[in-house]
């Protein structure tokens, strides 16, 4: 864990990862050979959403020790205060979609440990002799 990066240098990364994914599972049965590697996926993505309500819950905060720690005004002649509580607002609905999704995912995981592939025997045997 790189804890020299700023939270920003952080989430773009995180952000590069899932972006990672999505380009590595274009294709699904490329991608994908057994339903085990499915929930291993699933499982990782899980622990994402796992601890981003935490992140997201801190960065709620941010916003009050940033605000209290010097004086802010909006760029669009906006009420900055309103602006602020807005995104309070926003980032607590996140975190309760969040928390939704990870559920959702822990359902998916929960079910995938019960499929499994069968593989043909003469598979087995060559994979057995290497």
């Amino acid at each position: 864990m790189d804890l020299d990066r700023t939270p920003a240098e952080i989430a773009r990364a995180a952000g590069e990862q899932i972006r990672a994914l999505n380009h590595r599972t274009l294709t699904p049965r490329a991608a994908f050979t057994y339903p085990s590697e499915i929930q291993d996926t699933v499982t990782g993505l899980a622990a994402v959403l796992l601890g981003l309500p935490q992140a997201l819950d801190q960065i709620h905060q941010g916003l009050d020790a940033v605000n209290g720690q010097q004086r802010l005004y909006a760029y669009n002649d906006t009420n900055v205060d309103d602006l602020l509580d807005d995104s309070k607002t926003d980032l607590l609905d996140a975190v309760k979609a969040v928390q939704e999704a990870s559920l959702a995912l822990q359902h998916v995981v929960n079910r995938l440990a019960y499929v499994g592939a069968i593989v043909p025997e003469d598979t087995a045997e060559a994979a057995v002799t290497d």
